[in-house]
């Protein structure tokens, strides 16, 4: 984990070049789907921890750790990454799970702040 940035821009690279190849918005519109989803995914996480609803716990993981790692949010894709492997193996992860609550608001600030 010490490699990984809470958000690295580099790996925007890609989307920056279909932004300005002719799908200008693509990162605002990608920005605005993650934060709108994210709430939910965390709040499943939570739900689903404390009722030990470990298929619904390792679904929404999984999902908040693929789009938290198109965006380049990585250390919030590790702690999701941790969290799906534990309730895969039917067990919860609290310490991730905290640790996901904490590094995600910052995280998508510096999201919001990118400027291509």
């Amino acid at each position: 984990m010490d490699q990984l940035k809470s958000f690295n821009p580099e790996s925007l690279a890609e989307l920056v070049e279909l932004e300005r190849d002719g799908s200008p918005g693509l990162i605002a519109d990608l920005v605005g789907d993650y934060v709108a989803q994210s709430g939910p995914y965390l709040q499943s996480i939570d739900e689903s921890a404390q009722s030990g609803d470990f298929p619904t716990l390792e679904r929404a993981a999984h999902s908040l750790k693929s789009s938290s790692r198109i965006l380049g949010l990585e250390i919030t894709g590790w702690f999701c990454e941790k969290i799906e492997v534990a309730a895969r193996g039917k067990s919860i992860d609290a310490g991730s799970i905290s640790s996901l609550k904490s590094e995600i608001e910052g995280a998508i600030a510096q999201l919001r702040a990118f400027k291509p």
